[in-house]
């Protein structure tokens, strides 16, 4: 192992936050907390620093204050995954927590729900609503006009969204490499 312990790594740390997580890293695939990418979560390695050895893969570091981004050493604490686990939950229960709507922006408490209302899920997964935006009628006539890439881009969607919606709706789309022989004519 090329850092025997914590205070043998001396290497200039510079640290990002993982969008999806929230968490604070940094990457050094030498590192012995690093995932195959060479990931590495700050608040791993600032918690090896404390007890002054590498942490033991099995365990998780607890934010006591559930603030991901304080990373100081007092705010951090080892534990069992199982009794994370049992940390984040109330006698039981998950905790409610206070989360951003991801189809409208609105912020509401919930437990584990990423909408704040079975509307804004709807919508959501339909990829805004495009069944309110098109008739069947229209896209039908649509898919023969122009391409599903350019009719998903006027509707704000994929074109994976158009091909199911026409699938949904059985409307016929033209044959593999039919826009490339109406460019070439």
């Amino acid at each position: 192992m090329k850092f025997s312990n914590p205070s043998a790594y001396t290497k200039h740390i510079i640290t990002k936050v993982d969008k999806s997580l929230g968490y604070v890293y940094f990457l050094d695939k030498e590192h012995p907390l690093s995932c195959k990418g060479g990931k590495v979560y700050y608040h791993r390695h600032v918690y090896s620093v404390k007890i002054g050895k590498w942490l033991d893969k099995s365990y998780h570091v607890h934010h006591i204050d559930e603030n991901k981004q304080n990373n100081d050493p007092s705010n951090l604490q080892a534990i069992s995954p199982s009794k994370h686990s049992r940390t984040h939950y109330t006698n039981g229960n998950k905790r409610k927590r206070v989360r951003k709507c991801l189809q409208c922006g609105k912020k509401f408490i919930c437990v584990d729900e990423v909408h704040c209302s079975n509307s804004c899920s709807s919508s959501y997964n339909q990829k805004g609503g495009i069944h309110n935006k098109i008739s069947v009628e229209e896209l039908e006539k649509l898919v023969w006009q122009i391409p599903t890439t350019k009719i998903a881009i006027k509707l704000n969607c994929s074109d994976v969204m158009i091909s199911k919606l026409c699938k949904k709706w059985n409307i016929s789309k033209p044959p593999r490499g039919y826009w490339a022989k109406q460019k070439t004519a």
